[in-house]
C-alpha cells in the first residue's frame, strides 16, 4: 500500500495531520509506504519520523504545476510508482492541478470530493480524521491521533 498526504499549512496544520499516519499503518500495515508533501521548513518535523518515508516539499505553493520544479518531482515520482490512496487535506485552489495530476487509484479529500463536516466537530484534529474516515475502519479512526516523533529525551 502506498499513499500520498498533503497537508502545506502552518506547522500546528501538520501536527494534526500526523493522526493519519498510525491509522493508516494499523489499518493496512507496517509495510504501508506514506509519503507526505508539506512545506520546507516544517517537513523537518518527520526528520526522525521514520513512519514516513519521502516527504515533498513545497517552496511556493501558488505557483501553478506547469512551472512547479517542486509540483512536477511529485507528479513524475507518482507516475513512475503510482499510489494507491491520496489523501488531501488542503482546500485551496493552488492544490488542485496537483492532486489532478498525481497518480493514486483512490483520491480523498480536499477538493477531489464533497466533505460534509458533522456540527460537532469543533477541534482541527477532528476535521483532519474525518476526512480520512472512509479509508479506515471504525475501530482504527476512533483510536487515532496526532503524534510527533523526535529525539530520544537522553539526546
Amino acid at each position: 500500500m502506498r499513499v500520498i498526504v498533503i497537508r502545506c499549512g502552518a506547522l500546528g496544520d501538520l501536527v494534526y495531520a500526523t493522526s493519519v499516519i498510525d491509522a493508516l499503518k494499523k489499518e493496512y500495515g507496517d509495510e504501508t509506504i506514506i509519503d507526505f508533501v508539506c512545506t520546507p521548513a516544517n517537513g523537518k518535523l518527520f526528520e526522525k519520523d521514520t513512519r514516513v518515508n519521502k516527504v515533498y516539499t513545497l517552496k511556493h505553493k501558488k505557483i501553478p504545476l506547469l512551472f512547479s520544479k517542486d509540483k512536477k518531482a511529485i507528479v513524475k515520482a507518482s507516475k513512475k510508482e503510482p499510489y494507491d490512496i491520496l489523501i488531501n487535506f488542503e482546500f485551496g485552489k493552488q492544490f488542485r492541478d496537483l492532486v489532478n495530476a498525481i497518480v493514486a487509484e483512490k483520491k480523498i479529500g480536499a477538493l477531489v470530493e464533497n466533505i460534509n463536516f458533522p456540527k460537532n466537530i469543533k477541534h482541527s484534529v477532528e476535521i483532519i480524521k474525518h476526512m480520512f474516515k472512509d479509508v479506515v475502519s471504525d475501530n482504527v479512526y476512533n483510536s487515532s491521533y496526532p503524534k510527533v516523533i523526535g529525539n530520544d529525551e537522553n539526546e
